[in-house]
């Protein structure tokens, strides 16, 4: 059934409140009283039969209230719509985007005084129906049957006609190529790619535990040897005459927007070489980097899925139209489906690909993103996002970006210093800058708590799903990577903690325990989140440590140790911090350790302690001193038990506030920025008063991390520190 056909034709009749109703005032208001339109209570809407517009506000919350289950409604509350420019406005009263805001042609539906119940709520207008100075946010039919393929020509178009930034990010043909194969959709034929082509990436799920049989896969013997288009004799596979779904509607996907290449993991990567795989895997930041855009496979849950909207038939458009007092009044679509929506015959979950770890680079290493849910097909670049429901903003225009399938935290790397000490006029003018080469940890802390939050269906790939953005980082901002931590700012990276209890990798043993690559579960470092830039943007910042004197050396394969952050040889003899040099799964660290007995406390025991046992591992220094309270981070329940009773060791990292003073610190960062609270710290507003430090675990002569921690500085000087070399596995 075609919900939306029988939508627009039941648009007749008003109930006496809704008569009331102004659509061009509601749209289009002369003051901030009529931006915001009291409706009925919940109640009175679900019992309402005879309003066409009550019947819009019923269904519209009924598809909210099952995208966002945290939300609830009572009965007895009374709904309102509210113009989201006059919001906007409120918002961001003292932004650039005031001028974009007041020509929105867009409305919320909520609570009086909390309109962001939740955003998903919104009705447009009909282009046709706008007011001519509200050109945003116009609301636009969406075909139920298959995707409008003209208006994919003309995002592409548009982004590459007028997205400097876009464009500019794009890499030169020759880079990455060399081992690169690629798919020809009309020969059906995996070829090595040809000098200069141009081809679209496809990134979706495998989903190899649902299904029942193994999908296809390209294996060595799969390969034959065949004369290429330029003569020369090349590795060439013929592909069978039926493909997972998946790639069969990527292939036609590519073919309707006149395209010729693509790139898919399961056919352009040998399964079963593994030289081959780790070459492709060192290669997958420039494979979707170059991509001319990606196909994000965004509702799959398997290779075998459809992709919506390619072909008639695969999706079912859920959306809402009504013709009041000769206005057409569209909705938008839901931007974050969950699981239960079937239960009203609405689009299907936006499925494994959002959670799965792999996917996560390829989404944000891509400069254009075609995604495709059940509802309709996002476009998101560097600059800009479409959708198939609301109406393109006139061209250089600032535009409202509708809440995009998902964020990149890499489109803040120029916007945001990691040095304390740079002036806020210099940090704006970096926001304006198209090159994305300044480091910043925050944004690096970011991405791994983004990463670590998703799955993998094996925890060995760790590192290997992150490396792609680890190669970015090292390309764009000049900074080496030694198993998945910045050489630049390792003193900072050792002090990534957990979010809840985490293991180390059980099949891993060759990975390193003092990184987060060698752990599963959710990890952060440490990172305080707080609002900068007058609330428009979220950031995370580190906490402030001072160096000690702790010094780290690394020990690339077959060489000598050579200290952390000196950047590997190019062919020239140069250092180039943009290539990857694989090392030893230890470093040579050389500190001061205290050696003191830990102890279990039981609850009992706590009292009116500040804390409390926790799944984290809390226990109590003891000895010649006073005992004190210790929060050890990363330690597993299992060794946590095993260290009880026992002489630890503790290796020195770095120096750091008191938790309470480092609270006050984000209080004043929060509220003052950045560079306030740094020079209220230079200024020794707050005492250094904490060392950061490892515990250490001895195997033989090596030893490994099992948990950071933070212990007072006169505590630590009175158990008398010994300085040592230490090899760190």
């Amino acid at each position: 059934m075609n919900r939306l056909m029988d939508a627009e034709a039941a648009s007749d009749g008003l109930c006496a409140v809704c008569e009331n109703i102004n659509i061009v005032d509601l749209f289009n208001p002369e003051d901030d009283a009529l931006s915001h339109h009291r409706l009925k209570t919940w109640d009175e809407i679900q019992r309402e039969t005879q309003c066409s517009f009550c019947d819009l506000i019923r269904e519209l919350v009924q598809i909210a209230l099952i995208c966002h289950p945290e939300e609830s409604l009572r009965g007895d509350q009374e709904l309102a719509v509210v113009n989201r420019s006059s919001l906007s406005e409120r918002r961001h009263k003292d932004s650039n985007a005031g001028d974009s805001n007041k020509k929105l042609a867009a409305l919320y539906v909520g609570l009086p005084y909390h309109p962001k119940f939740p955003e998903t709520l919104q009705i447009c207008l009909a282009a046709k129906d706008s007011p001519p100075d509200r050109p945003l946010f116009q609301g636009r039919l969406v075909r139920q049957e298959q995707m409008d393929f003209s208006l994919v020509h003309g995002w592409l178009d548009r982004c590459q006609r007028t997205h400097e930034k876009c464009n500019s990010l794009l890499p030169s043909s020759s880079q990455g190529r060399k081992y690169l194969r690629l798919i020809d959709v009309y020969a059906r034929k995996v070829i090595p790619a040809p000098q200069g082509s141009v081809y679209v990436a496809l990134s979706y799920v495998w989903g190899t535990k649902l299904l029942k049989k193994p999908t296809f896969r390209a294996c060595k013997a799969d390969f034959t040897v065949e004369t290429a288009e330029d003569g020369n004799l090349a590795y060439i596979l013929n592909l069978p005459e039926k493909l997972p779904q998946s790639i069969e509607d990527a292939i036609q996907l590519v073919q309707d927007v006149r395209h010729r290449y693509l790139w898919v993991d399961a056919l352009c990567i040998i399964q079963d070489d593994a030289k081959d795989q780790r070459l492709q895997i060192e290669n997958m930041c420039n494979i979707y980097r170059n991509a001319y855009f990606t196909i994000i496979a965004a509702t799959a849950i398997t290779a075998e899925s459809d992709l919506p909207g390619v072909r008639r038939g695969t999706r079912n458009v859920w959306q809402l139209c009504r013709t009041i007092k000769g206005r057409k009044l569209i909705t938008t679509l839901p931007d974050m489906p969950r699981d239960d929506l079937d239960v009203m015959d609405v689009p299907a979950p936006l499925g494994s690909w959002r959670y799965r770890a792999w996917t996560f680079q390829e989404a944000i290493l891509s400069t254009r993103c075609l995604i495709l849910t059940e509802n309709e097909v996002f476009f998101e670049c560097r600059e800009e996002s479409f959708s198939e429901s609301v109406k393109e903003p006139p061209e250089g225009m600032a535009a409202v970006r509708k809440h995009g399938v998902f964020s990149n935290p890499l489109d803040h790397l120029a916007i945001w210093y990691s040095n304390a000490d740079a002036q806020a006029s210099d940090r704006n003018q970096r926001a304006k800058d198209l090159a994305l080469r300044k480091w910043d940890f925050r944004i690096y802390g970011i991405l791994v708590r983004e990463y670590l939050a998703r799955e993998l269906s094996f925890l060995s790939d760790s590192h290997r799903a992150f490396f792609g953005v680890e190669t970015y980082l090292r390309e764009q901002c000049g900074v080496s990577f030694l198993w998945g931590m910045p050489e630049v700012d390792f003193d900072r990276a050792l002090l990534w903690k957990p979010k809840a209890r985490c293991e180390m990798i059980p099949s891993r043993p060759d990975y390193p325990t003092w990184s987060w690559i060698g752990w599963f579960g959710d990890v952060g470092h440490g990172i305080q989140k707080y609002n900068v830039g007058g609330g428009q943007v979220n950031v995370d910042e580190p906490g402030p440590i001072r160096l000690c004197g702790a010094r780290y050396w690394k020990v690339p394969l077959g060489s000598e140790p050579v200290n952390l952050g000196t950047p590997p040889q190019d062919e020239d003899g140069d250092h180039n911090p943009s290539i990857h040099q694989p090392c030893e799964n230890y470093i040579l660290a050389a500190s001061w350790t205290i050696r003191v007995r830990l102890d279990n406390l039981s609850s009992s025991q706590w009292g009116s302690s500040e804390y409390s046992p926790n799944e984290e591992g809390l226990c109590i220094l003891s000895g010649d001193m006073t005992p004190v309270s210790l929060v050890i981070h990363r330690i597993d329940l299992d060794t946590q038990r095993l260290l009880a009773n026992t002489i630890c060791e503790f290796m020195l990292l770095s120096e750091c506030l008191d938790p309470e003073m480092e609270n006050n610190f984000f209080n004043i960062a929060g509220s003052f920025g950045v560079d306030k609270a740094y020079r209220d710290l230079s200024q020794g507003r707050w005492d250094w008063t904490h060392y950061n430090v490892m515990l250490l675990d001895w195997e033989g002569d090596s030893a490994r991390c099992v948990g950071i921690t933070a212990i007072p500085m006169d505590l630590w000087h009175a158990a008398g520190p010994v300085g040592k070399l230490i090899k760190l596995k």
